[in-house]
C-alpha cells in the first residue's frame, strides 16, 4: 500500500511538472498490480481530463475512483462535474455539483464550480 502510494504521488508530481506520459505510465502500473485503488483511478483521470483532453475517458475513471473510495468525493464530483461539462452534459453537471455541495457546502471548489455549472444550463 505504502508503495502505491508513494509511486501515485510521484505521478501527481509528473502530471503537475507536464510530464504526462510518465505520469501515466506510472498511474498504469500501479493499476496493473490493484485495479480497485480509487486513488489511482482518480489521478489516471485527472491526467487524461488535463493532458489528453479526453473528458469520456477521464469521467470513466473519475466515476470509478469514486466507487471505490479512497479519494475526496466532493473533490471527485468537481472533476466527474467538469468531465460533463467537457463533454456538453451541463444538466448532469449540475446534478453532479448539487450532490458536492450538499454533502460538504463548505467546499469552496465545489461551490465555484455549481455556479459555474449553473451559467452554462
Amino acid at each position: 500500500m505504502k508503495d502505491e502510494t508513494n509511486r501515485l504521488m510521484l505521478a501527481q508530481m509528473y502530471r503537475l511538472a507536464g510530464h504526462h506520459e510518465a505520469a501515466l505510465a506510472l498511474v498504469d502500473d500501479v493499476l496493473a498490480e490493484a485495479p480497485d485503488t480509487g486513488a489511482a483511478h482518480f489521478e489516471r483521470g485527472c491526467i487524461l481530463a488535463t493532458a489528453f483532453r479526453n473528458p469520456a475517458d477521464a469521467l470513466a475513471c473519475f466515476r470509478r475512483a469514486e466507487e471505490l473510495g479512497g479519494v475526496v468525493p466532493p473533490l471527485a464530483r468537481c472533476n466527474t462535474a467538469t468531465c460533463l461539462s467537457m463533454l456538453g452534459r451541463h444538466d448532469e453537471a449540475v446534478v453532479v455539483l448539487n450532490a458536492a455541495v450538499a454533502e460538504r457546502p463548505e467546499f469552496a471548489p465545489g461551490r465555484y464550480m455549481h455556479g459555474l455549472s449553473l451559467v452554462k444550463v
